[in-house]
């Protein structure tokens, strides 16, 4: 079993690095890894080289456009491969790709990682807050795990830097042993909020005709731009939207947009 790992990066070396770590070394195979750089200015391509992986170049700030395009320059068509979409804000649990392969039924099924994060709910809470007085963060916090997030709140470290790597898998072994993860089996149709992480198969990416480019406005802030209309073209297409328990992605999140 061997993948392609597409990671799209702008200026985050350091998480990168973390990144292709955690990849690496809670793997149970050897894969193929392609980093797609868009326009980076700090030290990301001695990251590359340090791990021994793929890259591109490109310049499109954007991506959405960054990983559609760089995918174009390196993946035949035909190909008969599956694709590990992920990001370069990203920390893997053990045995991550052994376990979102087992979740493959149909030959259009995309498998989700559950993510543990708490940038997003500390941001957008007392936003909520100002329409629903008597949320209480616990509520908001369910609200999120029955959507595929897990909320951690800052136990394992806020950057790069100050990330602990034990204190993550501790966690990751409580998570997938209860029951606050998102189970798609129980509503294949219904939308899930972890948009980074994904296994499909490069003949069902090409006929999607890779991620929705275009930016949009959605009624509900929470949702990343154009994720929701990428579930619903898999949907459309026949294909399902898979979220299992035993596959968690840390995710750093929001303190690495400003990029500079």
């Amino acid at each position: 079993m061997k993948f392609k790992v597409v990671i799209p990066t702008y200026n985050a070396a350091e998480y990168l690095n973390l990144c292709l770590y955690s990849l690496k070394k809670y793997s149970a195979y050897e894969h193929e890894y392609l980093v797609i750089l868009d326009d980076c200015k700090d030290h990301t391509v001695d990251i590359c080289k340090k791990h021994q992986v793929e890259y591109c170049e490109v310049n499109f700030h954007n991506p959405y456009l960054t990983r559609n395009h760089g995918l174009q320059q390196i993946i035949n068509k035909d190909e008969d491969v599956y694709l590990f979409m992920t990001a370069d804000d990203m920390f893997a649990s053990p045995d991550w790709d052994v376990n979102v392969y087992a979740h493959l039924t149909q030959d259009k099924d995309v498998v989700w990682s559950s993510q543990l994060t708490d940038y997003l709910l500390l941001s957008t809470f007392e936003i909520e807050k100002q329409e629903q007085p008597d949320l209480t963060i616990e509520e908001y916090a369910a609200w999120w795990a029955q959507h595929g997030i897990n909320m951690d709140f800052g136990e394992c470290g806020k950057t790069a830097a100050t990330f602990n790597e034990e204190v993550f898998l501790q966690k990751f072994r409580n998570l997938k042993s209860g029951d606050e993860y998102y189970n798609s089996e129980r509503d294949g149709a219904k939308d899930v909020l972890c948009n980074t992480n994904f296994l499909i198969h490069n003949s069902f990416w090409q006929e999607l005709n890779g991620w929705p480019e275009l930016n949009i406005e959605l009624d509900d802030a929470r949702l990343g731009n154009n994720d929701v209309i990428f579930q619903h073209n898999i949907i459309d297409l026949g294909g399902r939207n898979i979220v299992p328990k035993d596959v968690l992605f840390f995710h750093f999140g929001g303190r690495t947009i400003d990029r500079g």
